[in-house]
């Protein structure tokens, strides 16, 4: 997936969107409407780029099975990260700052499964 929003920038069915990619690199940006369910099965790069996308519902349910490369989740804010349900083996977790004091929680992006030799962060834009 490259450039704004889905593959033909459609919107995900049934608020649940699958992204399988083996190689290369992948990017979900612009404005995109985020599911409410994720299911990630790459086996090298993604990036998620929240600043600009249409936030429905308090959270997202990332279900992911990754091995190598990284997964960088750009989030403006009042997105939050939780990986507590997620097993990692030789992987960093940058969860970067959580919720700004006195702002909502708009988005938690909760992560669930595992991450195997790769690095999972979490990026504020400038």
């Amino acid at each position: 997936m490259t450039g704004p929003g889905w593959p033909g920038n459609a919107a995900p069915a049934e608020g649940v969107a699958r992204i399988s990619q083996r190689g290369g690199s992948l990017m979900c940006g612009g404005c995109w409407a985020v599911p409410q369910r994720l299911i990630l099965r790459p086996s090298w790069c993604e990036v998620l780029d929240f600043t600009h996308a249409l936030i429905t519902d308090a959270t997202l349910q990332i279900d992911m099975n990754m091995r190598g490369g990284s997964l960088i989740l750009i989030a403006g804010p009042g997105i939050v990260m939780d990986a507590a349900a997620l097993a990692v083996r030789c992987t960093d977790v940058t969860a970067g700052a959580g919720a700004s004091r006195g702002r909502p929680v708009l988005l938690r992006i909760e992560l669930a499964g595992r991450i195997r030799y790769g690095w999972l962060e979490l990026r504020r834009p400038p």
